[in-house]
């Protein structure tokens, strides 16, 4: 069951290695690489020059890396789909400090440090 699987990737610490590869992923790499990043350009060239028209038809810029990101996300919003609204996964996508300041604790002036969940928005 999915609640089962949601339950088990919580109680195996799924949060923290989310915010790890977060830091690892290519999330704002373009086309526009700077000059001397041939390694984007290379591996976009060669994984479009197996399939001319890309994984989903002409025109497809689809690369390895867009397609890791896709799935990460998928991950993510599945661990966090539940169908009740007081589900104690969805804080651990918070920091600590995020969740005193939404949840009443925060007497600091200082701006919370961000979670994965301020991350990703």
């Amino acid at each position: 069951r999915k609640l089962d699987a949601q339950d088990e990737l919580q109680r195996l610490g799924l949060i923290p290695v989310m915010e790890e590869m977060f830091e690892r992923l290519p999330w704002f790499k373009s086309d526009s690489s700077p000059e001397g990043d041939e390694t984007n350009e290379s591996s976009r060239t060669e994984y479009q020059s197996e399939d001319q028209q890309g994984i989903h038809g002409p025109g497809c810029e689809c690369t390895p890396e867009s397609a890791l990101c896709v799935q990460y996300l998928r991950l993510l919003h599945n661990f966090c789909d539940r169908d009740c609204d007081n589900y104690k996964g969805r804080r651990l996508l918070l920091s600590e400090d995020e969740r005193n300041l939404v949840f009443g604790g925060n007497t600091r002036d200082v701006p919370p440090a961000s979670g994965l969940l301020s991350k990703v928005t």
